[in-house]
């Protein structure tokens, strides 16, 4: 406290070391925490009898009688407010000290999380095919991240089952329901966090594996190993009403055959993939577009991008009519106020638009993540279906020519 050590390190270990070695180690550190609240009570009560805090004593009591002449004068009384002032003047020098103590920040988590990493390397390597190297590499960057008080998703589950056999923690168990949207996008991590949070809570896990735009682990593949002392029950369902029977048939093309949604009945035009003579070519088509749907009023439209930057690129690049009559979304935070939006695909999984562009200039879908991602685009229509290009999509070398009208401009 302000410079002053009135408790050592080496004291502190010493304590724990003194404590019975066949306990648990949460347990030797509630001892431990328990000698510390008492050595704390002891320096308060020291510090109480030093002359800083009689002056300081006087000095708040005479200010207590200056603004409060009325207020009973007597030798008890008196004593009483000494007594008062003196407690309050001594705690507040040793706040800080107390609460660390009873948040057990006597206990370096960073350096325990570390240390424990290292220990279990031997054990890892018997499992896995994991190097050395490899693991130290991995330490070194999560060490550079507990210095910057970040930590990833990753070692966030290890971190805190660590931290619980150090020290009790206390969580409000009272949830016994949680839900989560669109599982796909949620890593293993996280769900295996949420089940330590919350042991007694059901889960219930609902979405679409088919709209995985982000490219990391998914929790579908982890659920027999997150829940392994649980019944899991699993429905699929396969039916989609929110399509056209077109758009559908164009769609499902971009997943594998096990993934393929089962049809409506309703019907409406062929999706149409345009391609551009130029990129400049593309713009002019979109800018028409967007003319269009703004005298449509009684139709949503969404020009959907691969990407948030694709997004900002587009907006920018549109005359500024068009960005008058449209409206940018790339947060969560965002509200839809107009007719026609441009998102990006990862917000615009679970919506639905009456129309949809997809906008695929300077987007690439090489990559197998990138097949979902077109097909949670495409799917975002309800009634009509547009893919605007500027060149030709080596994703549609796929896709059955009869399933979508191609015009070339």
């Amino acid at each position: 406290i302000q410079g002053q050590t009135y408790i050592t390190k080496e004291q502190i270990r010493q304590w724990y070391q003194d404590t019975n070695d066949e306990l648990p180690i949460y347990q030797r550190s509630q001892l431990l925490q328990t000698k510390l609240l008492k050595k704390v009570a002891g320096l308060e009560k020291d510090e109480a009898k030093k002359d800083w805090v009689k002056e300081e004593v006087e000095e708040q009591l005479q200010q207590a009688f200056a603004n409060d002449p009325h207020q009973e004068y007597s030798e008890e009384n008196e004593r009483r407010m000494r007594k008062k002032l003196r407690q309050q003047i001594v705690r507040k020098k040793f706040r800080s000290l107390t609460r660390g103590v009873k948040q057990f920040q006597f206990i370096n988590q960073p350096k325990q999380y570390l240390h424990f990493l290292q220990s279990v390397l031997a054990t890892v390597q018997k499992h896995t095919d994991i190097s050395a190297e490899t693991w130290q590499e991995s330490m070194l960057s999560i060490k550079q991240d507990l210095r910057q008080r970040r930590l990833k998703q990753e070692d966030a589950v290890l971190f805190f089952l660590l931290i619980k056999q150090l020290y009790p923690i206390h969580v409000e168990e009272k949830a016994r329901f949680i839900f989560i949207d669109e599982m796909q996008d949620f890593p293993p991590a996280q769900v295996a966090m949420l089940r330590q949070l919350y042991p007694k809570a059901g889960i219930t896990l609902c979405g679409d594996l088919n709209q995985k735009v982000y490219d990391n682990e998914s929790i579908v593949g982890s659920l027999d190993d997150l829940f392994p002392q649980d019944s899991v029950k699993r429905y699929q369902l396969k039916t989609s009403y929110r399509s056209t029977k077109e758009i559908t048939d164009f769609a499902n093309q971009f997943l594998t055959g096990d993934d393929q949604v089962e049809l409506t009945a309703r019907g409406g035009d062929l999706p149409t993939v345009v391609t551009a003579a130029s990129t400049a070519a593309s713009y002019t088509l979109l800018e028409d577009k967007i003319s269009d749907a703004v005298n449509n009023q009684q139709w949503r439209t969404a020009i959907i991008c691969k990407t948030a930057a694709d997004c900002q690129k587009l907006y920018q690049q549109l005359a500024p009519s068009s960005q008058d009559n449209v409206q940018l979304i790339i947060s969560e935070e965002d509200f839809m106020k107009r007719n026609v939006m441009i998102f990006p695909a990862f917000l615009a999984k679970g919506l639905e638009f009456d129309q949809v562009i997809v906008w695929t200039p300077n987007a690439t879908f090489d990559a197998p993540q990138d097949q979902l991602i077109f097909y949670t685009m495409a799917t975002r229509a309800m009634h009509q279906l547009t893919v605007i290009a500027d060149h030709q999509l080596p994703i549609l070398d796929k896709a059955n020519p009869t399933t979508y009208q191609a015009i070339a401009q």
